[in-house]
């Protein structure tokens, strides 16, 4: 292939809406694009906030071929696994009960546009119908959504645009509370404007918003085309904000390269669209929402961590250099990008435990060294923060891993369902699905009988686990117990769930049945969320006395210093505190009554 030729042809026959460089692509791999003529770029855009997993991810683009051999299409008059796969992780993922797909974001912002009047016309009639936008915000460029954004530069040469749409500058809640009338039915806003000029909204004013939606029952929409998927450290950017809209639309990084938006409402909204309310013909396409499942499911805590790791060094340029213990502190020297050194000072270091890195942090062991050089002790040396601490937990399984759906019940009632990976501590069960559960028994929310439940095989039925566990059993007739479990599961997680199941010491039992049940419904009672000393002692590092948590700085991956809220998320390949106490808000209230409030 011949650039020249590229460029040339493309000029002749392509509308040209936009001012292209004069680069043409012709492959990429992870970070790197390259040109016909070898030519490699380094890519900062991620295809304008598209590539999530870079380019041609190898499990993302074998899922898009798969897939695309099996069934490239269907209308959505019938039922695709892909779809329903992709659904149902979004909503657990936000917390939001229904999901329509389309193709781009300006799509998704339509349909939440939508959304929202038929709320309000179901509710109060069809005088309700204003959409109120921010000044300088963006939404898209059709009609309906080149109306909603708020710059007049785009207001040109289209009209007449339409109706229904109102304007108010950002930050500013007085002139929002004015322009609220009988006629609003919703706010729509970006978090972060990125057209707009990459500016973050403030975050009392976006709970005033809130409140005042709540007040007036207005629906409130939160444009995450750019900003959700991960691009700001978190799954979606209103985890910032601790926000919950009743609408937040996706795209972009999604699709990790293919089309695709996303409308996700909760059920006071859903409810209202029903058949025929909406439509889109090529919306949740199997072959797109293929790729869109790796895409959702490599985006763990380990991975969105790394995220908010280089946005810290892209932003200050700086990386941690030495740290030594000084009086009533710790003393921090911060490399910066041009060679120079900047000195801070923290009142405490926690140095948390992280995944992949084990007792590393980054690359280089840096958590390690400050540790001994302020003569604090790492301990224990497992991979992560204790979630969700057991009445009996089972120590001989600290650090080990397994992929399990995990079930958080009220007796026998379930409340919530996360899959992923579940790491086993000292004191009870930690991971990304724990975490994620965990925040359900933050403070305030009172169970009666709360109970973790363990499906270590989520893909097979009971029936199909209890065959496979007899057929493995004859063919391990003559082996230990440990040879029985060799394949299926970690041999420790197997005598664990083997004594679990009250199995005979003998292994060469015909009936299985009972040991498939308990590794479908393996139960840890006694559950509650870990506390700022147990996180502390599990996660190990430095030994803390009271302290003042007036200090933050997310400077270095895997290092903590004690700051204002502690939902700090900065770590390597493992899990911050806020995920460690279930909610910033719960880490917020625990460690206030263990740190001390002076002043410096």
């Amino acid at each position: 292939m011949d650039s020249e030729k590229v460029i040339k042809r493309d000029n002749e026959y392509v509308l040209h809406t936009y001012n292209r460089n004069p680069v043409v692509l012709e492959k990429g791999h992870g970070l790197y694009a390259e040109g016909p003529e070898g030519q490699k770029y380094l890519d900062f855009t991620s295809g304008i906030g598209v590539n999530s997993l870079g380019y041609c991810d190898l499990a993302w683009a074998e899922a898009v071929s798969q897939q695309a051999h099996k069934l490239q299409h269907t209308s959505n008059l019938y039922y695709t696994a892909p779809c329903g796969k992709l659904a149902k992780k979004l909503c657990k993922r936000t917390g939001m009960s229904k999901v329509f797909f389309g193709n781009s974001g300006a799509e998704a912002n339509e349909g939440a546009i939508k959304a929202a009047r038929k709320y309000s016309v179901d509710h109060y009639g069809k005088d309700r119908y204003n959409v109120i936008t921010l000044v300088n915000s963006f939404h898209g460029r059709t009609l309906a959504t080149l109306t909603a954004t708020g710059q007049e530069v785009f207001h040109n040469y289209f009209g007449p645009f339409n109706e229904g749409f109102q304007y108010v500058p950002a930050g500013d809640i007085e002139a929002l509370q004015e322009l609220v009338d009988r006629h609003t039915c919703a706010v729509m806003m970006e978090l972060i404007q990125g057209e707009g000029g990459v500016m973050a909204l403030d975050p009392d004013y976006v709970q005033a918003v809130r409140a005042l939606c709540d007040e007036k029952d207005l629906v409130l929409i939160v444009d995450e085309v750019q900003t959700g998927v991960g691009r700001t450290g978190t799954f979606l950017c209103c985890e910032h904000y601790n926000l919950k809209p009743d609408i937040v639309t996706l795209a972009k990084g999604l699709g990790g390269g293919l089309p695709i938006g996303a409308v996700l409402m909760n059920e006071k909204v859903a409810e209202g669209m029903g058949p025929g309310t909406h439509g889109s013909t090529f919306g949740g396409n199997p072959v797109v929402c293929a790729g869109a499942n790796v895409v959702v499911d490599r985006l763990d805590q380990s991975f969105l961590a790394q995220v908010s790791e280089r946005a810290v060094q892209l932003r200050t340029g700086c990386t941690v250099s030495t740290l030594r213990q000084s009086k009533g502190g710790y003393a921090v020297q911060f490399t910066t990008a041009e060679g120079g050194t900047e000195n801070l000072r923290a009142d405490a270091v926690i140095c948390a435990m992280g995944g992949a890195a084990g007792p590393q942090f980054g690359t280089d062991g840096f958590g390690t060294r400050f540790a001994a050089d302020c003569g604090g002790q790492m301990r224990p040396l497992y991979p992560c923060l204790t979630a969700l601490q057991c009445a009996r937990p089972n120590k001989s399984l600290a650090g080990i891993r397994a992929k399990a759906a995990a079930r958080l019940l009220d007796g026998d009632r379930v409340l919530a369902e996360e899959m992923g990976e579940v790491q086993f501590t000292d004191y009870g069960l930690s991971g990304i699905c724990i975490m994620q559960l965990s925040g359900l028994l933050a403070p305030g929310r009172r169970l009666r009988d709360p109970v973790v439940e363990l499906d270590l095989f989520p893909e097979l039925s009971e029936i199909d686990l209890t065959r496979l566990l007899a057929r493995h059993a004859i063919q391990t007739a003559s082996d230990t117990l440990a040879g029985f479990w060799t394949g299926l599961l970690n041999v420790k997680l197997g005598y664990a769930l083997w004594e679990a199941a009250n199995m005979p010491n003998n292994r060469s039992v015909k009936q299985m049945q009972p040991l498939a049940h308990t590794a479908k419904h393996w139960r840890f009672e006694g559950l509650a969320p870990c506390g700022w000393r147990q996180a502390q002692t599990t996660g190990g590092g430095l030994a803390l006395t009271e302290v003042e948590p007036t200090f933050q700085f997310k400077g270095c991956p895997g290092l903590y210093f004690v700051g204002e809220t502690l939902d700090c998320a900065g770590s390597c390949g493992g899990f911050n505190l806020h995920w460690a106490f279930g909610s910033g808000l719960a880490a917020g209230r625990d460690a206030a009554k263990h740190l001390c409030s002076r002043k410096r």
